[in-house]
């Protein structure tokens, strides 16, 4: 019986210890699964972003119809219609649209960026077949370069054409170059936003500054804060989704008094620079007044560069923004008001 009765507890032990290895083994397979996914996701995601597009999560779609019954998922969001969530796809409609592929490269030099020192960006912007690329302005700009640090103590919003070059020598050439003077150790965003043959893009590239990295981001989601002397209040819902649109409701006061009198600046009510904490989610957007089309603003800020008396809009500014991934965002705001332009920053958490 003793005999018996120890085979049976053997055999008992030997089925869970099988069990258990196939589930470990099936886990292990899982984890290598979705390993695999992630580099693949990573590959995608870079892809993505060199061709100048948008990387988020929302539902895919087809001939800019969100597909029926299909799950949301990360994908490239190209040329603003087309949410691609599969690489050979994407593959497949840069393919029958490679006459249109662009490229952009940096150099900085010098090479080692140290904190307070000048430095020289210079961006080359080819076509398909490597020839100098004509680009469009936009917003009243060629090119449109966002600088962001890893701690979002740093925002600086540049464009090339200002630096004393001829524009014409620029164009010519497909090269633009700005000196910029990088405050403080880490890692710095570089966002590039441009148009070319009536369609736009954005490149980002990052630039790390030596030395010993002791600042860290500080969560802030305070929606109400002062920016030299103007109380900005910031509107949003309760909880902001990834790959949902999110409206932004921005009130502004000065000296506790509406301000009503703000003033078109680059072709848009507000520039809105939107990065994820990590860097590698950007966007740049714009809002508008609420009773104010973008079209009204472009003509009213065509006006003001004609000298004439630009109108007066505020105090609400609307902006939709899509927030690609989960995450913490930091939204740098500029408008303007008196001739001068305000910097505005707040956190937004993303589920």
């Amino acid at each position: 019986m003793k005999i018996k009765y120890l085979l049976y507890i053997l055999v008992v032990f030997s089925l869970v210890a099988f069990g258990c290895a196939q589930k470990t083994s099936t886990e292990l397979m899982k984890n290598m699964e979705i390993e695999k996914s992630s580099i693949k996701d990573v590959e995608f995601k870079k892809m993505c972003q060199n061709a100048g597009y948008e990387w988020m999560f929302m539902k895919p779609t087809q001939n800019g119809k969100f597909i029926k019954d299909a799950e949301e998922c990360m994908g490239c969001m190209v040329k603003g219609i087309e949410h691609v969530c599969d690489k050979e796809k994407f593959m497949k409609l840069m393919g029958k649209d490679e006459s249109k592929l662009v490229a952009v490269q940096l150099n900085i030099a010098p090479e080692q960026i140290k904190p307070n020192e000048k430095i020289t960006l210079t961006f080359k912007f080819e076509d398909a077949e490597g020839k100098p690329l004509s680009l469009q302005r936009e917003h009243e700009k060629l090119i449109h370069t966002i600088i962001i640090n890893d701690d979002f103590s740093i925002f600086s919003h540049l464009h090339p054409e200002d630096s004393g070059l001829k524009t014409k020598e620029m164009q010519s050439e497909g090269i633009y170059s700005l000196d910029y003077t990088f405050a403080k150790v880490g890692k710095y965003l570089v966002g590039v936003d441009f148009s070319a043959d009536n369609e736009d893009y954005a490149k980002l590239f990052y630039a790390d500054v030596v030395g010993n990295i002791t600042s860290k981001i500080k969560k802030d989601l305070s929606t109400q804060k002062t920016f030299n002397r103007y109380a900005v209040n910031l509107s949003l819902p309760p909880k902001v989704f990834a790959g949902k649109e999110t409206t932004l409701t921005y009130y502004f006061t000065k000296d506790k008094k509406p301000l009503t009198d703000m003033q078109p600046y680059l072709g848009a009510a507000m520039h809105l620079a939107v990065v994820r904490d990590d860097l590698t989610n950007f966007i740049h957007t714009h809002a508008t007044a609420d009773d104010m089309s973008m079209n009204e603003m472009m003509d009213h800020s065509m006006m003001e560069m004609n000298q004439d008396s630009p109108p007066s809009f505020g105090p609400r500014l609307v902006s939709d923004i899509v927030f690609p991934e989960k995450g913490l965002y930091n939204v740098f705001g500029e408008f303007k008001h008196n001739g001068k332009v305000i910097v505005t920053s707040f956190m937004v958490e993303v589920e």
